[in-house]
């Protein structure tokens, strides 16, 4: 299921097994976040076997939306159980669906407020974020970007991450074929075992002996993980992991005992007498430890890499996605920042920089780039460009007096 005939990395096959079955128990579902270099097998087995939501998902779509109070239409979430995966989602849109699945990850419900009504949004899915290292291509589907908008916006979300796997040099992948159908085929087999054994996985799922190992502490993961992230400069990010290592670590055990049951699947539809000590939490605790060094080893890899990596980012959207008027504006505010004193804040008029400006002959005086800017930005470009504003390079624009710029400096 999750290796069809191919050559996979070891630890993208972890990865994927603790996302086979369907959820079950919201409070033990596993929560992921994945950094990886493009090619590894990972989509393909969540487009096949699992929900694949793709890219530039929006609240509306994933959420819901009413009209009015007879008129509500349910998101691609709602009703749902598989494994949701999402490559992308919409800049303006993380806070409120990262607010709506801070609740629904642990409840399995949440309620959305549309259309003068209030509508419920129920679903059991185990979710994974799935973001390329470093996109050329699309910044907003980076990892790092992602991680600072969800740092930005709902740190508190960190809490119900449960699995982190973030290295640059995993296996690229090497398949031996390009039919899949055999590989659909059994995908198909194993839902069918899985639905018939699904009564006997809800007793597992609620076995007394299986929450009180569920709800006991994790020895020293905290500690190792803080004295890891205490090497990052970045204090959003830093402050965001923390809220990952507050206990209990439910999830993070729920993705143990997952890929146990997964793996034993035809004893739990069979009854073959399992002992809950030594079949289940046993083989569970073996797996939970490999989960916690592959957490570890992604800190260290955030670490040693995030200032690296943000610089690429950075030179991805100043080149790549900013128009020729705002690559003026921000060269200018960063010369400014250079040259003189100021802390976070601090509102400066536009027109404070303009002694600082140095643009092309279609861009004589700053003022021509920044009308340019108010003209050429709608309300959701000027929300879109202050997002990356905000997350890397550390101001704000926003309008103070009538139509007057001002730049607000955030750190």
């Amino acid at each position: 299921m999750v290796a069809w005939k191919c050559d996979k990395d070891e630890r993208v096959k972890l990865f994927l097994k603790k996302d086979l079955l369907r959820g079950i128990e919201p409070r033990l579902n596993p929560v992921s976040i994945c950094g990886k270099p493009p090619q590894v097998g990972m989509g393909e087995f969540y487009l096949r076997h699992c929900l694949m939501l793709g890219t530039k998902v929006t609240k509306k779509s994933f959420l819901g939306y009413a009209t009015s109070p007879l008129d509500v239409y349910p998101g691609v979430i709602d009703g749902q159980d598989l494994t949701a995966c999402i490559e992308q989602i919409e800049s303006n849109d993380y806070q409120d669906i990262f607010g709506h699945l801070y609740t629904i990850t642990v409840q399995g419900v949440d309620y959305v407020s549309s259309g003068a009504t209030r509508f419920p949004i129920r679903s059991l899915s185990p979710l994974t974020f799935l973001f390329n290292i470093k996109n050329a291509k699309d910044p907003e589907s980076d990892f790092n970007f992602m991680i600072n908008k969800i740092a930005a916006n709902k740190p508190a979300f960190l809490q119900r991450i449960s699995n982190i796997l973030y290295e640059p040099k995993l296996k690229k992948l090497s398949p031996s074929t390009k039919n899949f159908d055999e590989w659909i085929e059994r995908g198909r087999f194993f839902r069918g075992i899985e639905e018939l054994a699904m009564p006997k996985l809800r007793k597992w799922f609620k076995n007394d002996k299986i929450w009180d190992w569920a709800i006991d502490p994790i020895d020293s993961y905290s500690k190792e993980t803080k004295d890891i992230i205490d090497g990052l400069e970045d204090s959003n990010l830093k402050y965001a992991f923390s809220e990952h290592i507050k206990p209990p670590f439910c999830k993070l055990k729920g993705s143990a005992l997952r890929v146990v049951l997964a793996e034993k699947l035809d004893e739990v539809l069979l009854s073959n007498n399992l002992d809950v000590v030594t079949d289940i939490l046993g083989p569970a605790n073996e797996c939970l430890y490999e989960f916690v060094n592959q957490n570890l080893n992604s800190f260290v890899n955030i670490t040693e890499t995030w200032d690296k990596q943000i610089e690429a980012t950075m030179g991805n959207i100043f080149h790549k996605v900013f128009p020729l008027y705002v690559q003026l504006i921000v060269s200018t505010i960063n010369f400014y920042r250079k040259h003189n004193p100021y802390c976070a804040g601090s509102e400066v008029p536009i027109e404070s920089f303009n002694e600082y400006y140095i643009g092309p002959k279609n861009y004589e005086y700053l003022s021509k780039a920044t009308k340019n800017f108010k003209k050429g930005s709608g309300k959701v470009s000027f929300s879109r460009y202050n997002d990356y504003f905000r997350v890397y390079y550390g101001f704000e624009l926003f309008k103070k007096v009538g139509d007057t710029l001002f730049v607000r400096f955030l750190r």
